[in-house]
């Protein structure tokens, strides 16, 4: 059993364009958040503006999306002040025209639809239509948006489809027919021709002149310069590919010819393009950037190629071009901020900002940081007084390159790793003055982190079904000592008691490690539930299944494991970050945290939490070996904060659940309220509920809760700060039949 736990398990994510400082750096406060009586936030530790997922603008709006499920509608109707309002819901792929948002909430989620949400002032976005279908499963799904078509890409593994719908009414879309197309990456609209481009490096053109009733009119061979994306940009459509971009001419849009060549080796192809005025700006995915004078579209001048900032995404907001990396694959991430100045676009300035966390790892005294900026670097925290963190120190390995994705301590030994590329050994010793013991050159899967037992760092290694052992028992010269074969299909692993488990989709792999160095698969076992994570600690065993809640084993027999109790709830997207001898902590797509009572194993339930204003999926939290203190990034304040969690009814055998009351119960206090009310809602019996706000209209403001709770008491805080005054209804609705309504009045 590891002496220290960190239990981060950071998924990679998508670091993308942080517009949010460049505009004007405008700061939000807490708009909703819900907690119990036994969890605390006692301090922030990282001020962070969220990384954007997708973004689009129009005259009057702007919308950002973060990976968060979070967005913030940005009106520049004033010229004098740019405003701006955060709201709960997030998208793969969005697009604004007017005052209407078209978004696919997706993206590699299998889910088939897409929203039209009417935004009726910033704080008011309503939901005025919706395209569904939950009968077939997607790899991606994605829109393109024009004056009078939206066309909808549905691409699966066999089946894709191009799906042309009528913005004639542009709040309700209308299905005018479905293409067929196999290998689909793309699509373009010019005039009344679909490009669909594939993935053998041909565009299929289909005609909807009579859009009911598409024909394929020609196939469009670029073979010989292979397309890697293509854009229609002001009226020009342009295609960037491997070692060249080049223009189309579309005057005969059924039968288009390449009227211009840009010859480059060292092009892989642009993650974007914007153009300003005379100029296009491509941002030459993780190459830096190429500058074209397209004043005269017949003769194209390249007036700048810079390699050496990473830049694949590019976005026009007004007379600027911001640029950042889609992904960073270097440490020079900053926001470009480009501008006209005289008859030239130039780089003005960069714009530091911090739009992620990148793995974190805590001890009872020591919390440390990996920080996205405008450069990778490594913060150590002293949290041995939560209420007042000091910073004790922060460094930038000179060995890094790539992106690092996960933090572990393990006593004075931090283990640091880096996106394909290798593994760090810092020495924590002395948190003053950290430095690096060695760098392991070895590729990995980054979503499952190394671990240390002893003298041993085991990497697991997936698609060789193996595990490679290094001995570090000097930590400067690390050796590769053993690989075991043999693992079948592992998704998850976790160490106990010389045993290390390995999840595989049908059963669980135990590797002994008694000989840290010499480790063999001891057997194998089913009688344990495959769930989508699992923790072990001391002899036990949590795993979670999505849809169905908790199941708790004892392994102090390994080969004989017996379930001891179960906990059953609808969760979405469970995730287990940490076990301890009475209690877990996990997150889930309804709860930034969440604790469960393990004391009792018969009657295990849900002990505290935190949940703020957007219902997402956590990707990254640490918790402390005694489990009391989380460090988590929450969307409410904006930030990544430290949590207390009050054990102290848990350990003195207390249970934490609230009285269960006999009906529904719905109030608020204080009642009317400027700004915020605290609302407690009484569940009689355990089930689904949704909690909601509505103005006057009966438009729908805000959903203040949505899930599975506990039969018992719960509390939320609504904050009505940016909301005119007023009266609204707060209406709640449960599975059990209940339905209550409650008037608010908002006095400011």
């Amino acid at each position: 059993m590891n002496t220290v736990v960190s239990g981060n398990r950071k998924l990679d994510n998508l670091n993308v364009l942080a517009f949010t400082l460049a505009l004007l750096l405008i700061c939000f406060g807490d708009a909703f958040a819900q907690d119990s009586l036994n969890v605390e936030r006692v301090s922030t530790i990282v001020e962070t503006w969220g990384e954007v997922e997708s973004s689009d603008y129009s005259e009057e709006y702007g919308v950002l999306v973060t990976p968060s499920s979070s967005s913030q509608v940005i009106s520049w109707s004033d010229a004098e002040e740019v405003q701006s309002q955060w709201h709960d819901f997030g998208g793969w792929d969005v697009h604004v025209q007017g005052d209407l948002i078209y978004r696919v909430p997706g993206g590699y989620t299998g889910s088939d639809f897409f929203i039209v949400q009417q935004i009726h002032d910033l704080s008011t976005v309503t939901e005025v239509f919706r395209y569904e279908d939950n009968s077939r499963f997607c790899w991606l799904n994605r829109m393109q948006l024009y004056d009078d078509y939206l066309l909808y890409e549905f691409i699966a593994e066999l089946d894709s489809e191009i799906m042309l719908f009528s913005l004639e009414n542009p709040r309700e879309p209308a299905l005018l027919s479905i293409i067929e197309q196999d290998l689909l990456e793309s699509t373009l609209l010019i005039d009344d021709y679909i490009y669909a481009q594939l993935m053998d490096s041909t565009v299929a053109i289909w005609n909807i002149q009579n859009p009911s009733n598409p024909v394929l009119e020609t196939i469009l061979d670029l073979t010989e310069y292979p397309p890697f994306r293509m854009f229609w940009e002001e009226g020009l459509c342009i295609v960037s590919g491997r070692g060249s971009f080049y223009f189309l001419d579309v005057s005969n849009p059924a039968n288009p010819q390449i009227s211009y060549m840009f010859e480059d080796e060292s092009f892989l192809g642009a993650g974007d393009i914007a153009i300003l005025d005379n100029y296009m700006f491509l941002a030459r995915a993780y190459q830096g950037y190429t500058i074209v004078d397209i004043q005269d579209i017949e003769n194209p001048v390249v007036v700048d190629v810079n390699e050496d900032f990473q830049f694949s995404v590019a976005v026009r907001a007004g007379e600027r071009i911001f640029a950042n990396s889609l992904e960073s694959s270097s440490l020079n991430n900053s926001l470009g901020v480009f501008e006209l100045e005289g008859n030239s676009l130039i780089r003005t300035h960069d714009q530091e900002f911090i739009n992620g966390i990148n793995g974190s790892a805590i001890n009872d005294s020591l919390l440390v940081i990996n920080i996205n900026g405008s450069e990778y670097r490594t913060r150590i925290v002293d949290i041995s007084h939560p209420y007042s963190p000091s910073v004790l120190s922060e460094f930038t390995l000179e060995t890094l390159d790539n992106r690092p994705t996960h933090l572990d301590i393990y006593g004075e030994t931090g283990v640091l790793t880096e996106n394909l590329v290798g593994i760090h050994l810092l020495n924590l010793e002395d948190p003053e003055n950290p430095d690096e013991f060695a760098f392991i050159d070895v590729l990995f899967t980054s979503y499952r982190p190394p671990i240390i037992y002893q003298n041993a760092l085991y990497i697991l290694r997936s698609w060789e079904n193996a595990l490679w052992v290094w001995d570090i028992t000097n930590p400067e010269s690390p050796e590769h000592v053993s690989t075991l074969s043999g693992i079948g299909n592992p998704r998850e692993w976790n160490i106990d008691n010389n045993r290390i488990w390995i999840s595989t989709p049908f059963e669980y792999d135990v590797v002994n490690v008694e000989d840290p160095l010499h480790p063999y698969i001891e057997f194998e076992t089913d009688e344990i539930l495959y769930g989508s994570s699992f923790q072990v600690n001391d002899g036990r065993l949590l795993t979670a299944i999505q849809y169905e809640g908790f199941y708790y084993y004892d392994i102090s027999s390994p080969d004989q494991p017996v379930l001891l109790g179960c906990y059953e709830t609808e969760v979405r997207a469970p995730e287990i970050f940490s076990l301890h001898p009475d209690h877990a902590v996990f997150t889930s797509y309804t709860m930034t945290f969440g604790v469960l009572n393990l004391q009792n194993p018969g009657d295990i339930h849900l002990y505290g939490y935190y949940a703020d204003s957007s219902s997402y999926l956590i990707q990254s939290l640490s918790v402390n070996p005694s489990g009391d203190l989380v460090f988590a990034p929450t969307h409410d304040n904006n930030a990544w904060d430290l949590f207390h969690i009050d054990l102290s009814m848990m350990s003195a055998g207390e249970s934490s659940t609230t009285p269960v009351p006999e009906c529904f119960t719905l109030s608020a206090w204080p009642n009317p309220f400027n700004p915020t009310t605290n609302i407690r809602v009484g569940l009689s019996q355990s089930g689904t509920l949704q909690l909601s706000v509505y103005n006057i209209l009966g438009e729908k403001v805000m959903d203040l809760a949505h899930g599975y709770y506990q039969a018992g008491e719960h509390q939320f805080r609504f904050n009505g700060s940016r909301m005119a005054s007023g009266v609204y209804l707060l209406q709640l609705e449960s599975d059990a039949g209940s339905n209550e309504t409650l008037r608010l009045h908002l006095v400011k």
